[in-house]
């Protein structure tokens, strides 16, 4: 399965995002999607698991999401700094291999 990785969207989809994720199986999001129309616009393409950013303050993702996806687990975690608040590059991506 390919996977497709993105990250600080910032509310835009860009033509390019749709172009290469076009037949992926699933889009992992790394923070700051920037809207929920994002999200449902990368959901036309395939599912997606995401985690929120110091600019979501509006979505629904979760400071950690665990998802096992064709053999692989894949760990999104948001690091927060002072006060809650996230720092730049802010969002971790870990996968291991489970087969």
């Amino acid at each position: 399965m390919k996977i497709g990785v993105i990250a600080d969207t910032h509310g835009l989809v860009r033509p390019e995002v749709l172009r290469v994720f076009a037949g992926v199986g699933h889009i992992v999001h790394a923070g700051d999607v920037g809207g929920a129309h994002v999200l449902a616009a990368l959901r036309e393409l395939a599912p997606v698991t995401f985690v929120g950013g110091n600019n979501d303050d509006g979505s629904d993702g979760t400071d950690v999401v665990r998802v096992r996806l064709d053999g692989l687990r894949i760990l999104l975690r948001r690091r927060c700094g002072a006060r809650g608040r996230t720092s730049s590059s802010s969002a971790t991506a870990t996968c291991r291999t489970t087969r």
